[in-house]
């Protein structure tokens, strides 16, 4: 049987050797003119054992080639395996531009090339695609009569079930062969191209046999998350859980089987990530909720956090990885946890060393290639050629596998160094660690000391409220640092609390507000009441940095008196721009009055080792009016946190009935211009006559009573809820059931300079943004938003309803927003960056422009 094959990547290779041994005839397709030539000239593009040997004698007896060429591969061939990419997209979906490539280029080279002798060619996708790939993406190329040159197509879906590592093993005993197609002549071909097998085919439909490799993959993944889990908690109570999985896993008949629950580090590769991604995308497209699909990819992401954490806790920073790819016995680093591990760790400043006698640099080709020069593109150097090479005057090893190339002589090196007894602080165990599976061995104890603390000063929100610095306070601890706030007081707070390792210290809030006067015995009481929990802070221990963040800027003298009392470093985050923002609350107020407010921001400016802020506008100003330098300010953005902010299943009770439902969540205050939504809710209501759509506004602030009642003024009062702050759990809910969000902040001063929140809130979600066209949010939503003239109510609602009865560009505005996020402006991209600033003060050394990893334009 003559065979085309495209792709060839680990799939591809180890089906194209396979069928080769087997007598049939096999031209590999691939774009990658490099792969091409390696199988050419008798050498295998991937790492599988055995698969050398196998290239060799094909490509020798003249049964295996390649060519770039799809005209030459389907030249008389009776059958086109489909063994393309199918990675995933930033938003979790699958790419299927590979495979709707490769079937183009199948359909336009039978135009040219010669049919088989039968007359009947066999369309087959081998990758792993979503149910109704096969009837939307490859079907519809071939309905048309294409028997005039010669060709009758039938197309069908085989999954492969290929581990990387033993790929040729699983190739000649699969667990099953599943053949799903409408076409018996495309099930007979199939059928007898693996009739060597000796297995009985199970002929399904096209959909069932799409989705069998997802319900595969995502029940491996369960399992290794399963056993994961229970490690960490046995842990603590110093279990050994290999021992508990070893006699969990002997019960056959219950448990399953023993793959994959042996615990260890996290899952990865190119399959289970992506196809997990996948399922809970296909899940959130139909509002369904898999919370153990979702939970999966957070407790896996939370064992690479473990480690890194376990690290970060001790006090030592050379770092050898034994084992870099996701699994033994293979080159893929896609998606390695590994990888990924090593990349943190590189970033909080450690020193890497990695052995993996399998890894050669120079052999990665492909998107291989590709992956490992984005995460490590230093990877030649970190390299090293022995164990006892990488571990030679380390302070701690992470062995990855149990592959004992890999790990040998990890013993020796490391028994030099412990165990002793660990010192116990009260931020727990900071001995390193020696991470091997579930166990963590003390191998050293630290030398003794305080961490570093850090006091941070908020006084427009209370914290954890104020959600930027609380992402700040917990990146902060994380990276081992001891972190106290003061803050004002929330409703029902106390006054002295520790939460998740910060502790915070409040004051009870006075806010007269409403004039210029107000907000100056406001801030002249908070100013007190924050320097006499600074003294009590003080009291404590000396304070190695204090973050003071604004508005109001009014905490320098503070500041100056913590250096010449301590050599306390100073950093102020840039909330806000205070002048611009009095002259947008009150555009007839004294003009000595801001100059006042430039006056007290130049001196926070100055008197500042780094300042961190919010976006380049800001950053601009701080350079402009407050003389720093581009190598004294780091743009630190308010990122989407996305632990808080993930989509659920959307609960249609939120619509009250109707069709649509759209949202607002944030501030309440006179600049935010929710008033002008609340307007335009009106106008869509009562003027374009829409019964069918629902609004619920989250939040609140200065301006929340006078929404109320304007609320009911306008006769809203069944269309509109304002039900104040809400929990993260409804705001997630309201959020991933909502398909509009609203930035309704007017242009002003201050507005049009600074990133709204809640605008990345929405992008976080899917959620296509109507705003007002200001500068920042058109930097920070690009094609995600729908911009309208500001203050424009009409044009406001009529782009509401507009996306309301256009899905397709509501879907591709998510996806934009969506695509923003993962790219570059979410918190993960964002706090390596802010916790490098308060390491290089803490170390004495210069902080130089750092920007975190971001969205381009942004």
């Amino acid at each position: 049987m003559r065979i085309a094959i495209f792709g060839m990547g680990y799939v591809g290779m180890v089906t194209a050797a396979g069928l080769a041994s087997q007598g049939h005839e096999v031209c590999g397709v691939d774009v990658d003119p490099l792969k091409v030539e390696h199988i050419r000239s008798g050498r295998s593009p991937v790492v599988e054992p055995g698969i050398e040997d196998l290239v060799a004698r094909a490509v020798a007896d003249g049964r295996l080639t390649a060519t770039t060429d799809p005209v030459v591969a389907l030249e008389r061939a009776d059958v086109s395996l489909l063994c393309v990419g199918t990675p995933s997209l930033p938003y979790g979906g699958t790419d299927l531009s590979y495979l709707d490539n490769a079937v183009r280029d199948i359909r336009a080279a039978m135009d040219v090339a010669t049919p088989p002798a039968s007359g009947f060619h066999a369309v087959v996708v081998r990758s792993t695609v979503p149910p109704g790939t096969g009837d939307a993406v490859v079907a519809p190329h071939f309905r048309d009569d294409r028997s005039a040159q010669g060709w009758a197509v039938g197309t069908a879906m085989c999954p492969e079930f290929l581990r990387e590592g033993c790929g040729l093993a699983d190739f000649y005993h699969p667990p099953f062969v599943v053949v799903g197609s409408a076409d018996w002549r495309a099930t007979a071909t199939l059928t007898a191209m693996f009739a060597f097998l000796g297995k009985e085919v199970r002929s399904v439909d096209v959909r069932s046999a799409e989705a069998l490799k997802y319900a595969c993959n995502a029940f491996h993944a369960t399992k290794i998350t399963f056993a994961n889990e229970m490690a960490r908690i046995f842990r603590t109570f110093g279990v050994d859980s290999r021992e508990v999985m070893k006699v969990f896993a002997e019960d056959t008949v219950l448990n399953i089987s023993s793959a994959y629950l042996k615990p260890g580090f996290a899952f990865g590769g190119s399959c289970l990530p992506k196809d997990l991604r996948a399922l809970v995308d296909m899940a959130r497209l139909n509002a369904l909720d898999v919370p153990l699909l979702t939970g999966t990819l957070h407790s896996n992401e939370l064992v690479i956090r473990d480690a890194v954490d376990r690290l970060i806790g001790s006090p030592h920073r050379r770092v050898a990885i034994l084992g870099l790819s996701f699994k033994m016995d293979t080159d893929d680093l896609r998606e390695s946890p590994h990888v990924e591990l090593a990349e943190r760790l590189l970033g909080k400043g450690f020193e890497v060393r990695i052995y993996d006698p399998i890894i050669n640099p120079e052999r990665l080709i492909g998107s291989n290639l590709r992956y490992v020069e984005q995460r490590l593109p230093h990877l030649s150097r970190l390299l090293h050629a022995t164990p006892r090479e990488v571990l030679l005057g380390c302070d701690a090893a992470v062995v990855s596998t149990s592959d004992p190339a890999r790990s040998r002589g990890a013993e020796a090196p490391l028994a030099g160094l412990g165990p002793r007894p660990a010192r116990r602080s009260r931020r727990g165990d900071r001995a390193a660690a020696r991470l091997r599976g579930d166990r963590v061995e003390g191998v050293s104890s630290p030398s003794g000391g305080s961490p570093p603390r850090v006091l941070v000063i908020v006084q427009n929100l209370p914290v954890p409220f104020d959600r930027r610095v609380w992402l700040e306070c917990q990146a902060l601890t994380a990276a081992g640092y001891d972190v106290t706030v003061v803050c004002p007081k929330g409703k029902g707070d106390p006054s002295h609390e520790v939460l998740e390792g910060v502790t915070l210290l409040k004051y009870p809030p006075y806010a007269p507000g409403g004039s210029a006067l107000g907000f100056v015995l406001e801030y002249a009481y908070s100013f007190l009441a924050t320097a006499r929990l600074v003294l009590r802070a003080r009291r404590a221990g000396r304070l190695a940095v204090l973050q003071a963040c604004n508005p109001p800027d009014i905490f320098w003298p503070i500041a100056r008196w913590l250096r010449l009392r301590d050599g306390t470093r100073f950093v102020f985050d840039h909330h806000d721009l205070c002048p611009e923002l009095y002259e947008s609350r009150f555009p007839q107020g004294s003009r000595l009055a801001r100059r006042g407010l430039l006056l007290l921001e130049r001196a926070t400016f100055r008197t500042a080792d780094h300042v961190v802020s919010t976006n380049t506008s800001y950053a601009e100003v701080a350079r402009r009016r407050g003389g720093r330098s581009a190598t004294e300010v780091t743009v630190v953005r308010t990122g989407p946190d996305e632990e808080r902010l993930r989509t659920v299943a959307p609960n249609p009770a939120l619509r009250r009935g109707r069709a649509h439902l759209v949202a607002y969540i944030g501030v309440m205050g006179p600049q935010d211009g929710v008033d002008l939504a609340v307007r335009a809710a009106a106008h869509v209501v009562h003027q374009a006559g829409r019964r069918d759509v629902t609004f619920i506004f989250m939040g609140r602030g200065d301006c929340y009573e006078e929404l109320l009642a304007l609320r009911d003024e306008l006769g809203l009062a069944d269309h509109l809820e304002l039900p104040g702050r809400v929990s993260d759990e409804v705001m997630r809910d309201v959020l991933s059931t909502a398909e509009v969000g609203l930035s309704p902040d007017p242009k002003n001063p201050l507005n049009d300079l600074s990133t709204m929140n809640k605008t990345l809130e929405y992008m976080a979600f899917g959620l296509p943004v109507v705003a007002y066209d200001l500068k920042e949010t058109r930097v920070s939503a690009g094609e995600a938003a729908t911009y309208v003239p500001s203050g424009d109510v009409t044009a406001y609602a009529d782009a509401i309803l507009a996306l309301l009865d256009d899905p397709d560009r509501r879907q591709a505005m998510g996806r934009a927003g969506r695509r923003r996020v993962d790219d570059g402006l979410s918190w993960r991209h964002q706090r390596d960056a802010y916790v490098a600033v308060f390491d290089a003060l803490h170390h004495g050394a210069e902080v130089g422009a750092l920007t975190p990893r971001s969205h381009q334009g942004a």
